[in-house]
């Protein structure tokens, strides 16, 4: 889920639900097997084992998985 330096929080991966088609893209080109597809159909992430290395966000075709650095804005559908 975050990506730290010295301890501090660098990035976060963010998944907006209501994008998510649940086509599981991302789950399977996540290198640290951090996704998986919920009871719900969408795409949900481990904490623990997330690194927010940015490969989701890359494959993803609706765009519903996104690194945010700190300090980044975040412009969501809402």
């Amino acid at each position: 889920m975050i990506r730290t330096v010295n301890d501090e929080i660098t990035a976060v991966l963010t998944i907006n639900q209501e994008w998510c088609k649940g086509c599981g893209i991302c789950v399977a080109f996540c290198p640290r097997e951090a996704l998986f597809i919920n009871d719900a159909g969408k795409a949900e992430k481990h904490s623990d084992q997330c690194t927010a290395c940015t490969v989701c966000e890359l494959f993803c075709p609706d765009f519903a998985l996104v690194v945010v650095k700190k300090g980044a804005a975040v412009h969501g559908g809402n």
